[in-house]
């Protein structure tokens, strides 16, 4: 007679070993997400405040706003109507704004040509000439016409994709968040995902979750989406995916956000 060929199987222990180390594991790698993603958080942040002080320290050695007045002979790369809008001689240049008066950090100039508006891509190139700021590897003055400005060459990038545009705001430009206003104004920093288009108005078409844009938001301001020197900007019906009364909709997971951040009054 044979006999039963003994069956094992894994004991309670043994499961109990097996799914403690998957948790383990888990745990780990969500717990490494998070420490990147406050690694990015920290470098943007960091960014920002390259991009504002190196602003300032542009200010007490030429007198001007980067991009705000004609630079040549005074900037590295400037020639001969390179570095000065065609409106030199109107308020345009040197009022103390970068590009129009009103620019609602909408559809930003993609092509900079030599306008009033090509301010808003001579402040960087004047900046990283000068090597008052880093991460740009742009050696042209004013690129070719037509040509749409990149992220990491012309404007610098931030940590999680897209980039920083700059302009100027009035504290009362209409269009953003759904067709109400921001009121930050001042020279301003938005933090979009393309240099050239317009603000999207489909789901993830933004530069960030509205959890990401609150921990941007409550390193450099108060944590208020409508409120402070660092604001939400989201667009169409999204406006509800990124902004909660004055709070951020931090539940939504979609990149519905965009951030405005002040640099400077």
């Amino acid at each position: 007679m044979t006999g039963r060929r003994q069956q094992k199987g894994f004991t309670l222990v043994e499961l109990a070993i097996v799914i403690t180390i998957i948790g383990l594991l888990i745990g780990g790698i969500l717990k490494g997400q998070q420490l990147m993603q406050n690694a990015r958080v920290t470098a943007t942040v960091a960014k920002i405040k390259a991009i504002e002080v190196a602003t300032l320290m542009f200010q007490d050695s030429y007198g001007f706003k980067p991009g705000d007045f004609d630079g040549t002979g005074k900037i590295p790369g400037c020639g001969a109507t390179m570095c000065v809008s065609t409106t030199a001689t109107s308020a345009a240049t040197n009022d103390g704004k970068i590009g129009a008066t009103n620019w609602g950090l909408v559809t930003p100039q993609a092509a900079p040509t030599i306008t009033a508006g090509s301010e808003t891509y001579l402040f960087w190139y004047y900046l990283a000439a000068t090597n008052m700021l880093s991460g740009m590897s742009n050696t042209t003055a004013v690129a070719a016409t037509g040509s749409v400005p990149a992220f990491g060459k012309d404007f610098p990038a931030t940590n999680f994709g897209g980039g920083f545009l700059v302009g100027n705001s009035d504290g009362a430009t209409a269009g953003l968040r759904g067709g109400t206003s921001y009121f930050v104004s001042g020279t301003v920093l938005a933090l979009v995902v393309s240099p050239a288009a317009a603000i999207g108005t489909a789901a993830n078409s933004h530069l960030l979750t509205p959890a990401l844009a609150a921990q941007l938001d409550r390193k450099l301001d108060d944590g208020e989406s409508t409120a402070g020197i660092v604001q939400a900007q989201g667009s169409g019906a999204l406006s509800a995916g990124c902004i909660t009364g004055s709070g951020y909709a931090s539940s939504d997971k979609d990149k519905n956000c965009s951030l405005i951040v002040r640099i400077e009054d």
